[in-house]
């Protein structure tokens, strides 16, 4: 059977104004356009957000590339070049070596990650597949100039050169790289990526198995002293990049919901309400640029990236330290100081969670009710306890007296010195009642940062003490933090948070003034919490502001339903859900059928909660109250992370669309300097 490729008449393909255009510039080019296109379908789920932004990397790493290519073939073609330095820039016949493009590639990616905020083992995974089509394509630029083949071979396919035929290695790689690239995106992609970095690893493992041996057939090797220089790289690769892999396993980046898609935000239910985009980014620029009302409070824009990495190792270590020797673990705080830790307990681990591990999580501090401390304690008795107390200054009256409580108890049962090691304090870094109390004792102290107001402050040791004591991998949450807080203050109209906000304000103008929160079961209820309490204090000031209610779905429709439907029509509502929960629970199918459910047996709760939020907005959008629409990917670290930062930057894009300062909270002082007085205080 003759399989012999035809031989190519002429390595130019055309000629335009004298100047030959020649084939290898073509399909290099088209490889580099393929793996480009590759990239860019892809580049959103891998951080680069919008992936417009991977056009401004490619315009530093395709030249940065091409040079890189060329100064490693000369490197090692020394001897061909050192008595013509002119041809040293004369590429268009070949002359590339893939090698020193790959490095290239990664060193430009490697600084634009650090100017752009990016994650540096996501981008290599997002290049991978792309490298493989760039070289599957460009090896024939190699068959065009009948380069790059292998010694004399009788079989069919063998190829035509020099009037002897030769095995086609070209062809080889080009196969061979083929199936990389589909290997990658539809299998490894598809069913075993888990760990950022690895998909990068195991392209360069693959590409060098087959090079090792394809390059022992070729007759144009580069040469280290008795060694073909590809193959001594491939050996070099393989056992670099197996190490590398074992090393990443240690320091995982997981791919686990990570490459995930943003909270998505729909306005379908919003009717024909324009949303003022220009007015909602004008605002968005003031907070980014620091120039707004209350701009000593926006130290929580910057907190996921720059946080401090020091404490966070002593949060980390804290927290270590609660779960190994806690039986319970109790977090004193009020607002600000322990929604936001309970939110992500709550919705991460169940408002069941202390049913089921250690230590029991206790939140007291956040009222005045002498019944909730009574049964705390007798809950703890006879039991190993810590107590982390959080208030900035030290002196709030409801987590004071809970502390002070607390406080006695543990120095009876464990002594001061006892005592000592099982408080944890959170509160402000440099004085207050609290911090003094701390120093003067020898408790273990976390900061409450200056820049960053209570409400806001979820991200910071207020709530990951508590969030890595439950068993919260606080790592996952400040990556994704990081991520989404750089999209979420990307200047552009489609920005999620961009959306609400502008949306929200838009319809507080046509006399919508309460906004209800519809959520997804009880887990959630501590978060539909935080909300209130972030635009509550955030909005409701000058007169101004759009009053924050939640409603649980479905629970709460027998009970607020009927108002929402046909009540005043001052409503506006958000319908938060989950794109999937675990683990998934179907209806049975029951022969008798005596409830009449069979309808929805093998249907999952997700399906049958999809359902029905579909079917409140619909009747709540034929009833008069606009609907925004909040689709959020599945309950994780990373979904909390988001949440958080899609609903702080909402808030404060808001709250300056509306013209007030989202971080002050003059109205809370009020009801304080009334109760004080009653209870006797001088």
């Amino acid at each position: 059977m003759n399989l012999h490729l035809p031989v190519p008449q002429s390595n130019v393909a055309f000629t335009v104004f004298g100047l030959d255009v020649m084939w290898y510039g073509i399909l290099l080019t088209l490889g580099i356009v393929a793996g480009s296109a590759i990239g860019y379908a892809r580049a959103e789920t891998y951080g680069i957000k919008p992936k417009d932004k991977l056009l401004d990397i490619l315009i530093f790493a395709v030249p940065v590339s091409t040079i890189c290519a060329r100064l490693y073939y000369v490197i090692f073609e020394w001897d061909s070049y050192k008595d013509n330095l002119g041809q040293i820039f004369n590429i268009r016949g070949g002359g590339l070596a893939i090698h020193g493009a790959i490095i290239g590639a990664l060193l430009t990616v490697f600084v634009c990650s650090r100017v752009m905020k990016f994650s540096f083992r996501k981008f290599c995974d997002l290049m991978a597949p792309g490298f493989a089509a760039g070289q599957a394509i460009g090896r024939w630029g190699n068959y065009m100039n009948q380069e790059a083949h292998g010694t004399p071979t009788d079989l069919p396919w063998g190829i035509l050169i020099d009037g002897e035929y030769v095995h086609p290695t070209f062809l080889y790689e080009s196969i061979w790289c083929f199936l990389i690239l589909f290997f990658l995106l539809f299998v490894y992609e598809k069913k075993w990526r888990k760990n950022a970095g690895q998909e990068f690893l195991l392209y360069g493992i693959l590409y060098s198995v087959e090079r090792f041996f394809v390059e022992g057939l070729r007759t144009d090797s580069l040469w280290i002293g008795n060694f073909r220089q590809a193959q001594v790289i491939s050996v070099a690769c393989v056992i670099v990049f197996i190490a590398l892999w074992s090393v990443l396993n240690k320091y995982p980046i997981p791919y686990t919901e990570e490459v995930r898609k943003m909270i998505q935000v729909k306005l379908d239910g919003i009717g024909a309400v324009t949303p003022d985009y220009e007015k909602a980014l004008g605002a968005l620029k003031t907070l980014k640029a620091g120039t707004g009302a209350g701009n000593d409070y926006i130290g929580w824009v910057a907190l996921p990236s720059g946080y401090d990495r020091d404490e966070f190792a002593r949060i980390k270590a804290a927290a270590a330290r609660v779960r190994e020797k806690a039986d319970c673990f109790v977090v004193i705080g009020i607002g600000g100081s322990y929604l936001g830790a309970r939110a992500a307990i709550e919705l991460l681990k169940s408002p069941r969670h202390n049913e089921t591990v250690k230590p029991a999580v206790y939140f007291l501090g956040n009222g005045l009710s002498g019944d909730d401390v009574a049964q705390v304690l007798d809950l703890v008795k006879g039991k190993s306890l810590y107590v982390n107390v959080i208030s900035k200054s030290g002196t709030t009256l409801e987590p004071a007296v809970a502390f002070r409580i607390f406080k006695n108890y543990l120095e009876k049962t464990y002594g001061k010195d006892g005592a000592k090691e099982r408080i944890l304090c959170t509160t402000d870094k440099a004085r207050g009642a609290l911090k003094s109390l701390a120093d003067k004792e020898g408790y273990e102290c976390f900061v409450v940062p200056d820049d960053i107001g209570g409400r806001y402050s979820v991200l910071t040791a207020v709530g990951l003490l508590p969030m890595a004591a439950a068993g919260i991998d606080i790592d996952r949450v400040m990556k994704a933090a990081a991520d989404a807080m750089a999209a979420y203050t990307e200047e552009t109209a489609d920005n999620p948070a961009v959306r609400y906000a502008a949306a929200r304000q838009a319809l507080y103008g046509l006399g919508k003034k309460v906004e209800i929160l519809s959520y997804p079961g009880e887990s959630f209820r501590f978060m539909a919490e935080w909300w209130k309490q972030l635009y509550g204090e955030s909005e409701g000031k000058d007169g101004l502001g759009i009053f924050p209610a939640s409603c649980e779905l479905t629970a709460d429709l027998h009970s607020l339903g009927q108002y929402i439907q046909d009540g005043e029509r001052m409503l506006l509502e958000s319908i938060l859900r989950f794109e999937s929960t675990s683990p998934v629970v179907k209806v049975p199918f029951d022969e008798a059928n005596g409830d009449g459910l069979n309808y929805v047996a093998g249907k999952s709760y997700d399906e049958i909660f999809a359902a029905a939020a579909e079917g409140v907005k619909q009747a709540h959008i034929a009833g008069g109250v606009p609907v925004i629409d909040l689709t959020v990917p599945a309950p994780s670290e990373e979904t909390f992370a988001e949440l958080v930062c899609f609903y702080e930057v909402a808030c404060a894009v808001s709250g300056y669309m509306e013209g007030v300062n989202p971080f002050n909270q003059p109205g809370v002082e009020a009801y304080k300097k009334n109760m004080f007085a009653l209870l006797g205080m001088k």
